[in-house]
């Protein structure tokens, strides 16, 4: 599920590319009300968006509804290393360093901007794993990739 159409065609090719047309389903949606019936999915995956959702809680709630009873959520997200040392240097790089040049190369003049700005604006990885907690998920963990530059927050949706 999408809300941006040219994702869904990227998303298509790929489907096709790899033979599983029969097998995935793609929708157009927003994230607060998915176009599904409650309690149909095993698990719900997201990458990299919930940061850019105002109303998280609402999302989490959202995604929940849709899980089935034992349903995994997965939610990977940007952050900075834990490391104190190595945790300065990438947040001087992130915010000084990224910015500026990502938005050269990519001829915009604020994605590279906004990108910083939105992974500085989410909550830590202990207060997100509490929200998730509030949306009525158990089993919270975090998996960290790349030294902690992004993580995998995982909850169970444990009761109906």
């Amino acid at each position: 599920v999408d809300f941006t159409p040219g994702m869904l065609s990227i998303g298509q090719r790929k489907i096709r590319s790899k033979g599983l047309e029969g097998r995935i389903q793609l929708l157009t949606g927003d994230a607060r009300r998915l176009p599904m019936r409650s309690s149909c999915a095993d698990c719900v995956t997201m990458a990299f968006g919930i940061r850019n959702m105002r109303e998280r809680g609402v999302v989490l709630r959202e995604l929940r509804r849709v899980l089935k009873r034992g349903g995994q959520l997965l939610i990977m997200e940007f952050d900075y290393p834990d490391d104190p040392v190595l945790g300065t240097l990438y947040r001087i790089y992130f915010h000084h360093i990224l910015p500026p040049l990502g938005n050269l190369i990519s001829q915009s003049s604020y994605a590279y901007t906004y990108l910083a700005n939105s992974v500085r604006e989410f909550p830590k990885a202990a207060e997100f794993l509490s929200e998730m907690g509030e949306a009525g998920f158990g089993g919270l963990s975090i998996r960290k990739l790349s030294l902690g530059i992004a993580k995998i927050y995982s909850g169970i949706k444990e009761n109906p």
